[in-house]
């Protein structure tokens, strides 16, 4: 009995949430250049259908830790007729060497229009933004932790914080 009870007040804020969180899905307001965008993951038709419909043609999934979500995403974008590029972004992308993969993913001008992601458009997307900048556009690098830190970046993550700061060396 409680289980049940349980399983349905899951289910009933589950149905609840999920319009609220479709309705901030807007990738215009998150463009980077013309033909690269940030954001989280699309987990709606609708997402994968806007990012469509602005003629994404590579969705970058930096998430390192999702596989099944990953797996279902890559069958979208595919089914939507994008290409899916997995470039795990780890923690610690001084010793994994995570940050080269991500810069030659997104300076890669074949695969524009762009669309980058991790989960929430947090931590892992605005540290990969930032080597972009840094790295590709030529920004300083404090302009660029300034991006990051107002997209949401933690501090709790010292090793991310830690590489932006490092990236004018």
């Amino acid at each position: 009995m409680i289980r049940t009870l349980i399983t349905a007040v899951a289910l009933v804020v589950t149905f609840a949430v999920a319009p609220a969180a479709h309705a901030q899905f807007h990738l215009r307001e998150v463009q980077l250049t013309p033909d690269v965008w940030r954001g989280r993951a699309p987990y709606f038709h609708s997402s994968y259908e806007e990012l469509r419909e602005l003629g994404v043609r590579t969705v970058v999934d930096l998430r390192g830790n999702q596989p099944f979500a990953s797996a279902i995403e890559k069958w979208r974008v595919e089914r939507m007729g994008m290409t899916y590029r997995k470039v795990p972004f780890r923690f610690s992308p001084f010793r994994d060497w995570d940050d080269r993969a991500v810069l030659a993913a997104m300076t890669n001008a074949a695969d524009y229009p762009m669309y980058v992601h991790c989960n929430v458009d947090k931590d892992r997307t605005s540290v990969a933004v930032a080597a972009f900048r840094v790295k590709a556009q030529g920004w300083d690098p404090r302009a660029a932790e300034a991006e990051a830190r107002e997209a949401g970046l933690r501090r709790v993550f010292f090793t991310l914080n830690r590489y932006i700061r490092d990236l004018g060396r």
